[in-house]
């Protein structure tokens, strides 16, 4: 026989519960009397998920462990301790089966409500039903979001913030929930039901995917703020709920593991397109096929392609995505290769050679998150970085290449240039042992105004690149100049030489170093002629050893992807 005493104790517990707060007090004193207390060991499994429920139980001491069954491994859902309740969702809402399995984590002493002494409580006492009712789906709902949604990796408290900001609707079949090409605020993560999604190309239309419970659609176009790049319709009667744009830029801006999981299912599902803008070019043709080299006609950007490459980039038509790619793929070259082609659409992507939401800037800079000390060096590596680019400049490379620049490269030029070269290295080896023994008598800080003109030499190398670029009549992009951590640069764009063979870009670049050289060879050969005593000697042999290090530093990456 149940005391008075304990009638009250419980009675006090069940009025902490907020289902039951406000209740009257001879209710929560009837229920008190007809609970039933119970005890379980640690590890005791209490309520078994998928099993009929008929009893509700309140925590009286000691800790459970909510967890439920997701497609792939099992969900801790919460930990709940003296006072909570469990076990509420299957006894509010009929024919519902447990949705959770709970387990006790130490001993626990709970009592426990028959579904039948509550039903009588909440004919009694509405208010008790609805409050019910109410959490019973909110739980439902927040299983539902842990067990099978993206938003599973979400910790409790956001995914309970979402849950607040969510919008359920009912929709009848053959509804269209998304339009092709309308730009959206929403998007939206399938609760029941199953959608199709649809590719619209002029009067035809393809089905690409259906869509089952847990599936997320319609977030490429708001994380890329592009337009719908398909049409989403239902099958059947579908329940979706519906996330706003903003609710989905907080949750990946405020957790790294959802930003990457995104990205991933971005990737997965995009079915990148061609950019328009873009022109190809064949440059070699051999026994392996034709390499070709793409160029972006507005960025004035260009892109080498293997003949596997330019497969691929056939392919890419916005009806494919990286599986499709890979069984075509494997249906002509007979390997599977996925990580290839992901790097090979990743690439164009990145360097904006293809229409697609998973290469958008707009979702690169929401989901890829950079460690912090990636993301401080590239800070502290744009913070030294001023760079001035001046495009339209080819019109003056022409010019001057027609008018003087043409006869230097000329054989008898040539042959001059050349031998100025050498004798400038000849020149530098032989007064090297003398030098080296004269420079203890200069104080280092002597050389430093020899600064500006190591810079003039880095100028006439680029203006060796870009006549170079002309002799081959190709366009001069642009040239560039500023500051890169502690040195100024300068560069002449000279990426048109792309569409030339790999003989002609090798020409291009030597043009570079030949310049520098000949004009080092100018500097040295009179110093070579006066002898290592002249100062003037000091400071030219400094001066071409520092210029044949500058050379032979903008060479190694030359030769790197040489050979």
């Amino acid at each position: 026989m149940i005391s008075l005493q304990q009638i009250m104790a419980r009675s006090r517990l069940l009025s902490g519960v907020p289902e039951f707060a406000r209740s009257p007090t001879e209710i929560l004193m009837g229920l008190s009397k007809l609970a039933r207390e119970e005890q379980f060991d640690a590890g005791k499994v209490i309520i078994q998920e998928g099993e009929p429920g008929t009893r509700l139980f309140v925590i009286v001491s000691g800790e459970v462990r909510v967890t439920c069954q997701s497609k792939e491994d099992t969900v801790v859902l919460a930990t709940l301790g003296k006072g909570d309740m469990f076990g509420e969702v299957a006894v509010a809402i009929p024919n519902t089966p447990r949705t959770a399995t709970i387990t006790a984590l130490t001993a626990v002493t709970a009592f426990s409500i028959s579904v039948e002494d509550l039903d009588r409580m909440c004919a009694e006492h509405p208010p008790v039903r609805l409050k019910l009712e109410a959490l019973a789906k909110k739980i439902l709902l927040l299983n539902f979001i842990k067990r099978s949604s993206p938003f599973s990796v979400l910790p409790q408290d956001k995914v309970d913030a979402l849950i607040k900001r969510l919008k359920l609707l009912r929709v009848q079949p053959n509804t269209t929930i998304i339009d092709q090409g309308d730009r959206g605020h929403y998007c939206y993560l399938l609760k029941s039901g199953s959608v199709d999604v649809v590719l619209k190309r002029a009067s035809e239309e393809k089905k690409v995917a259906t869509l089952f419970p847990g599936a997320l659609f319609g977030e490429a176009s708001l994380l890329a703020s592009s337009t719908r790049s398909a049409a989403v319709i239902s099958r059947d009667v579908c329940e979706i709920l519906a996330v706003g744009k903003q609710d989905l830029f907080d949750a990946v801006l405020t957790d790294r593991q959802l930003a990457s999981h995104m990205m991933e299912l971005l990737r997965l599902r995009d079915r990148p397109k061609r950019n328009p803008d873009v022109v190809e070019q064949v440059v070699r043709q051999d026994e392996r096929g034709e390499a070709v080299v793409l160029k972006n006609t507005m960025a004035g950007t260009y892109y080498r392609l293997t003949p596997e490459g330019k497969f691929l980039w056939d392919l890419l038509d916005g009806t494919r995505t990286l599986r499709d790619l890979s069984q075509v793929y494997f249906e002509k070259y007979k390997s599977v290769t996925p990580q290839a082609i992901a790097e090979v659409v990743g690439g164009l992507g990145n360097a904006g050679f293809l229409e697609s939401s998973a290469w958008n800037k707009s979702a690169q800079k929401l989901l890829v998150r950079l460690p912090p000390l990636a993301k401080a060096t590239a800070r502290i590596k744009k913070a030294l970085t001023v760079v001035v680019m001046k495009r339209h400049v080819d019109e003056w490379f022409a010019r001057w290449h027609q008018r003087i620049v043409r006869h230097l490269f000329s054989v008898p030029a040539l042959v001059v240039e050349a031998g100025i070269a050498a004798a400038g290295l000849i020149g530098f080896s032989i007064m090297t042992p003398a030098i080296i023994a004269l420079l203890p008598k200069y104080p280092p800080t002597q050389f430093l105004s020899l600064l500006p003109f190591l810079l003039i030499v880095g100028v006439m190398q680029e203006l060796g690149h870009g006549f170079a670029v002309k002799y081959f009549g190709r366009e001069v992009v642009g040239v560039g100049f500023g500051w890169r951590w502690m040195a100024p640069i300068v560069f002449v764009d000279t990426s048109d030489m792309w569409l030339e063979s790999q003989q002609p870009q090798i020409l291009v670049q030597l043009a570079g170093l030949v310049t520098s050289l000949v004009f080092v060879g100018l500097v040295m050969v009179p110093a070579w002629v006066v002898g290592a005593s002249h100062h003037y000697s000091v400071y030219a042999w400094v001066f071409s050893a520092a210029s044949y290090g500058i050379a032979v530093i903008k060479l190694l990456p030359f030769l790197r992807k040489l050979f």
